[in-house]
């Protein structure tokens, strides 16, 4: 068995989200990266060289850009977990993954310049 996983990094979701409705008004940049686990019983691209037979990266990355701008969360996690979900039920051959999402800067620590994310894991079985 072949075990493969897709890693998609930084990709840039321009959205108005936070927990006060000041900070939903500012547009936000939010990184995304995730690591997808494919279906091992589906994924035959190894052997057959076709985009049919694995996850199309540049579908899977505009479907979570085009998703995401309907979106306004207040938490980064409800963000991860409703990006997540979307993805496993419109893109079939993933069976695991694991998001991390970057909120930056973000505004209630901008005096900091630091950063905040979050990390969660979703899998084919457990999603509700």
């Amino acid at each position: 068995m072949v075990d493969t996983e897709i890693l998609l990094s930084n990709l840039i979701l321009p959205m108005h989200m936070g927990v006060t409705e000041n900070e939903r008004s500012q547009l936000q940049t939010i990184l995304f990266s995730g690591i997808f686990t494919l279906d091992p019983k589906g994924n035959r691209s190894h052997l057959t060289d076709r985009i049919e037979d694995t996850v199309d990266y540049a579908r899977l990355a505009s479907a979570i850009k085009e998703f995401s701008s309907s979106l306004t969360p207040h938490l980064l996690e409800s963000l991860g977990y409703l990006l997540g979900k979307h993805i496993l039920d419109t893109l079939p051959g993933i069976s695991k993954m694991s998001l991390t999402l970057t909120k930056t800067p973000s505004p209630l620590l901008r005096e900091t310049g630091a950063d905040v994310s979050i990390r969660i894991t979703l899998n084919r079985e457990g999603i509700i």
